[in-house]
């Protein structure tokens, strides 16, 4: 997982923001993580390619909420949202 900050958002998660969050809200959304210091969001490829995305909002040491979520319908009953959520709580301790 590498965590996006790209100025510029590219398609691939845009079109998985679409389907965490409404069409109208994307932009909004990705201007939150990239100049908030206690959100962040990472993409999640597979093969050289974005299969995922998870926004997360860091409470405080020991809390943390889930924004956004989401995978490719592609890719989707393959355990990708699984794995994005145990390499994140792997990662923050």
């Amino acid at each position: 997982m590498k965590k996006v900050n790209s100025k510029t958002i590219h398609p691939s998660i845009r079109k998985l923001l679409s389907f965490a969050t409404s069409d109208i809200k994307i932009d909004q959304e990705y201007e939150i993580y990239l100049n908030s210091l206690n959100r962040k969001l990472f993409r999640y490829e597979s093969k050289g390619e974005i299969v995922g995305c998870i926004g997360i909002e860091i409470m405080s040491l020991n809390r943390c909420e889930i924004k956004h979520i989401a995978v490719s319908p592609f890719k989707r009953g393959k355990g990708n949202g699984s794995k994005m959520v145990k390499i994140f709580l792997i990662n923050i301790h």
